[in-house]
């Protein structure tokens, strides 16, 4: 099982919270491939998947990226500022870190 686990920012935009994560070709996540979303108490989580609501991860320069903007993680981040990512074959779970 290739995993990563690792801290990065929280940034605010016009849109909302970034959640931004790049680098994920070597972890099995490629541009292209599909995955559900689930925002629940202090994680989200990313589940590789082919059916139901689905977004793709984006073929970047550096590996797979997915960019997460959205009103949604404005009200999931609170006061945080940072999160810890855990990147898993079948998933990412992303958990703010209350400063």
């Amino acid at each position: 099982m290739k995993q990563k686990i690792f801290n990065t920012t929280i940034t605010p935009t016009k849109k909302g919270h970034r959640v931004w994560i790049q680098g994920l070709a070597e972890h099995g996540w490629h541009g292209g491939d599909t995955f559900a979303t689930t925002i629940d108490g202090e994680w989200i989580v990313y589940a590789k998947a082919t059916t139901g609501k689905l977004r793709k991860v984006t073929a970047g320069k550096h590996g797979g990226l997915i960019d997460t903007t959205s009103k949604k993680v404005t009200a999931w981040a609170g006061d945080a500022t940072h999160v810890l990512v855990g990147i898993y074959d079948t998933c990412i779970v992303i958990k703010r870190i209350e400063q």
